[in-house]
């Protein structure tokens, strides 16, 4: 049950961030370019929860702070080379995701639409994503996942045409 608990950090972080970075926005006084300050911000604060949470994780569960070389074979250098390419494009997702977030608000989207299709919309692109790269045994999905997926569908829709001050 302890991943359920760091989903509900996760969830909750997620569920604040727009809002945090459209105020941080409109606070920057800048029409033309706070959402850009507000990323470089945003940005400063990802990095200082990405370098003191590994950190910390890394030295509370007694990890090596080294990579050994010795004995090192191609295959698994490739796997740690797949690893940082994959970590890093991880890195460059969320920070698209934060631009693209800031521009839609400077396209006067508001933090209840904009962050409801968002993540929906990645609910949504995970699900297939997920499915595309682990695809299920014949059977594998029942008609419940299914109709979920076409509500996830709909709820974008309806938050999209009917978003507040239409």
């Amino acid at each position: 049950m302890t991943w359920l608990v760091f989903t509900l950090i996760a969830t909750i972080a997620s569920g604040i961030f727009g809002v945090l970075t459209h105020a941080g926005q409109k606070a920057m006084g800048d029409s033309a370019n706070g959402q850009y300050k507000a990323l470089l911000f945003a940005g400063i604060g990802y990095s200082l929860i990405a370098t003191v949470g590994s950190g910390v994780m890394l030295t509370v569960t007694g990890a090596q702070w080294s990579f050994p070389m010795k004995g090192l074979s191609l295959g698994i250098l490739a796997g740690i080379i797949k690893g940082i390419v994959l970590a890093t494009l991880a890195g460059a997702a969320s920070a698209a995701t934060a631009l693209g977030v800031l521009l839609a608000f400077e396209a006067t989207g508001t933090p209840a639409v904009v962050m409801t299709i968002l993540f929906t919309g990645a609910s949504l692109i995970n699900a297939i994503v997920s499915l595309v790269i682990d695809t299920p045994q014949a059977g594998g999905l029942r008609w419940q996942f299914l109709i979920g997926i076409q509500l996830v569908i709909l709820g974008i829709c309806m938050v999209t045409i009917y978003r507040p001050g239409m």
